[in-house]
């Protein structure tokens, strides 16, 4: 016995056989449309600055003084691909001469007919971010985090005072009123430079250097008290096979949530997406004939339906396009008069 394959879009998976009679038939599968979602989200992982609580009382500004994490869809992308459908199987009787004879079947269309094609097979790995990340404001001021005090001490057995200077560690709010400071410093030097009072001249490019610098400091301070975000970015495909017998052609295609990010719509947490799907108008599934002509025999194929695809948050639309989807198309048939 001998196999012999072919690779089509309407009839996938088609295979030769040569029996002891030196009859040969043709097995094959009709086609199905796999919609695959390519989603991208971005994670933000936002920080908190250390001086956050004083930021009202220093600067005259409101920040968030909470650290947190969200993530929001960024990018979405939309392919179709087509595979075999093992739920229909499929014989055609070549005539004697086998497949040689019969070129028609090498020259219908990819729109339901045989292609010699390998397309739509591809697929994309899919990655995760690595551990969350954190903002970090080790380094930042120019300061020293230590004051200096005095205390008076009385000496074992007699009221005589000692005076003695320390050094201990400023305060949360001290160090934050200096940063503050700092902030409201730079941008008096700015305006100084700006208005030319200043006992040095800055023009052309060193004009632009020392904003720059004094930009670079000012931000660096400022971060302190507003926190800081670390982004990246979070990418997943999702695989949707659409049911002919499904009445409301909706599927839930993933879910979001602010601590796992894109998941899968079997988990419980996070806000759900729907990939809608709204089939076009399509023409009634076709029968082989109580008495078909002498000699003749019909070949089964799918005609796809072109639909109207969306992908919805249950308010607004993310993404619209049409798609031929086979599975939801008609089936028709294709007559081969053997000679």
């Amino acid at each position: 016995m001998k196999t012999v394959r072919i690779i089509a879009a309407a009839m996938l998976s088609m295979t030769a056989l040569t029996g002891a009679a030196a009859q040969e038939k043709l097995n094959y599968s009709l086609p199905r449309t796999t919609l695959t979602l390519e989603v991208k989200a971005e994670q933000e992982v936002f920080t908190a600055g250390p001086y956050a609580a004083f930021a009202q009382k220093y600067l005259g500004i409101s920040v968030r003084e909470e650290d947190g994490a969200s993530f929001r869809i960024t990018d979405v992308k939309l392919e179709s691909f087509t595979e075999s459908d093992p739920d229909v199987s499929l014989e055609y009787t070549l005539p004697a001469k086998g497949i040689a004879d019969c070129p028609q079947l090498l020259q219908l269309t990819s729109m339901g007919l045989i292609a010699t094609t390998e397309d739509g097979f591809a697929r994309k790995a899919n990655w995760r971010f690595p551990a969350q990340e954190t903002a970090d404001f080790t380094g930042m001021g120019l300061s020293s985090p230590y004051t200096s005090a005095s205390a008076t001490l009385f000496t074992s057995g007699s009221q005589a005072q000692v005076k003695q200077d320390m050094v201990v560690g400023k305060t949360l709010e001290q160090k934050a009123k200096e940063a503050a400071d700092m902030i409201l410093s730079l941008r008096k030097t700015r305006i100084q430079i700006l208005t030319g009072d200043t006992d040095a001249s800055y023009t052309g490019e060193a004009m632009q250097a020392a904003f720059a610098q004094i930009d670079r400091l000012e931000q660096e301070y400022m971060t302190l008290f507003t926190g800081a975000s670390v982004k990246r970015e979070q990418q997943m495909s999702f695989d949707i096979l659409p049911a002919r017998d499904v009445k409301n052609q909706v599927y839930m295609a993933f879910r979001l949530s602010d601590t796992d990010g894109l998941a899968g719509p079997e988990t419980l947490s996070g806000k759900p997406y729907f990939l809608e799907i709204v089939p076009g108008q399509q023409p009634a599934d076709q029968q082989i004939p109580e008495k078909p002509r002498k000699g003749a025999q019909y070949i089964t194929y799918r005609v796809p339906t072109v639909c109207t695809v969306k992908l919805t948050d249950g308010l607004r639309v993310l993404l619209q396009m049409r798609v031929p989807i086979y599975q939801l198309g008609s089936n028709c048939i294709y007559p081969v008069i053997n000679q």
